[in-house]
């Protein structure tokens, strides 16, 4: 008569609890299902129907897509991606400000995780980018500068008006919701070593659309036609190759454009930064160098030592590599004001930017 309910316990909220369990466990699986579902709606090779015939017919890796259907497609669909990223970002609120807070503390306390989760569930609902931080390209670039710089819808184009001849280009791409304008300082630095560099401006900030890739680079090959480099003494080397240079989730338009063969066959290599480990690069055998901030919360060194270590390096191509920056986080690999949870930087904005720099210049360099 008095003995207790199995599995209630004497607390009141006993069975509750027990209840709650298996309710949270359903939640966490319809957010992830829904964020699945979301970015396969918005990465445009997911709709290859609409968007007319590959030259490769029925090759998904070798397709060459109409540019404009490609492109109209993702502008209807980025900001579609938002509002669900944004309904199930604030839905799961708690869950990822606990998550976040276990991974950064004691760096970061409670407050500022929660804090920080606030600021970017308002960036994604009302699909505001995160602007350049001011000033930091006046103190890399004091006094006279011979890099130009040409604006157009699609991306900009940046390069050292007294290079004589072009050997190499950088397309960059930009992290989520990240300005293109971020990446000036850094496309500046490259362009004063005699590399043109296009930065994409993808629509919303949202680095999905791999198309975006192959346009910048026919678009650069037009605009400095008469500068490029027609021939080249080394055999190995083409006369004007491409390295994509990625931040963050722009991997994901990275790897999007390795479908289209045009792409592959001009590219030189691909340098992340501040981006987890991606086997679909590797498994295109191609030349790969991450740059790892030792203070990066989003992509630390030890996500890349678990990943190689899981059999993967016997699997990477030649010259493959991770180079770790002491001291470098998430945020200052581009230049812009904000980067929810990441870990505070022990070297100064323009010093980092000009260790990665130094590191694209010797990446381009190998043959």
């Amino acid at each position: 008569m008095g003995t207790e309910q199995a599995g209630c316990g004497t607390a009141p909220w006993g069975c509750a609890a027990q209840a709650g369990v298996p309710l949270v466990i359903m939640l966490c699986l319809f957010l992830a299902l829904a964020l699945y579902f979301s970015l396969q709606v918005a990465t445009p090779t997911r709709s290859r129907a609409s968007l007319g015939k590959t030259d490769g017919e029925g090759d998904e890796s070798a397709g060459v897509y109409d540019y404009e259907a490609r492109r109209a497609l993702v502008r209807r669909n980025a900001r579609a991606l938002l509002l669900v990223q944004g309904a199930v970002f604030v839905l799961s609120f708690p869950l990822i400000v606990v998550h976040r807070w276990l991974k950064t503390r004691p760096a970061l306390t409670l407050m500022q995780v929660a804090r920080d989760g606030l600021r970017c569930a308002i960036s994604i609902v009302t699909a505001t980018p995160q602007k350049a931080t001011p000033g930091v390209q006046g103190s890399l670039f004091s006094g006279e500068d011979s890099t130009c710089i040409r604006r157009t819808e699609e991306y900009i184009l940046v390069y050292d008006d007294s290079a004589p001849a072009f050997t190499h280009g950088v397309v960059l791409l930009t992290g989520y919701l990240v300005d293109a304008d971020a990446a000036l300082p850094l496309a500046r630095l490259l362009a004063r070593g005699g590399i043109a560099v296009g930065v994409c401006r993808f629509p919303y900030a949202i680095p999905v659309d791999g198309s975006l890739v192959y346009f910048t680079m026919q678009s650069m090959r037009k605009a400095l036609a008469d500068r490029m480099a027609v021939s080249t003494s080394d055999k190995n080397r083409e006369p004007f190759e491409f390295t994509l240079l990625v931040h963050s989730a722009g991997i994901l338009a990275a790897i999007d454009s390795l479908r289209n063969r045009q792409v592959v066959a001009q590219i030189h290599g691909i340098v992340s930064m501040g981006c987890k480990p991606r086997q679909k690069i590797i498994d295109r055998g191609i030349k790969y160098l991450a740059i790892v901030g030792s203070h990066d919360a989003w992509a630390s060194p030890q996500d890349f030592i678990k990943w190689m270590e899981a059999d993967h390096e016997q699997r990477m191509p030649a010259k493959t590599a991770m180079t770790i920056l002491p001291g470098a986080n998430h945020r200052q690999f581009l230049s812009y004001e904000f980067q929810p949870w990441d870990l505070p930087a022990s070297m100064d904005e323009a010093q980092q930017l000009q260790e990665v720099a130094s590191i694209v210049h010797a990446f381009v360099a190998q043959v």
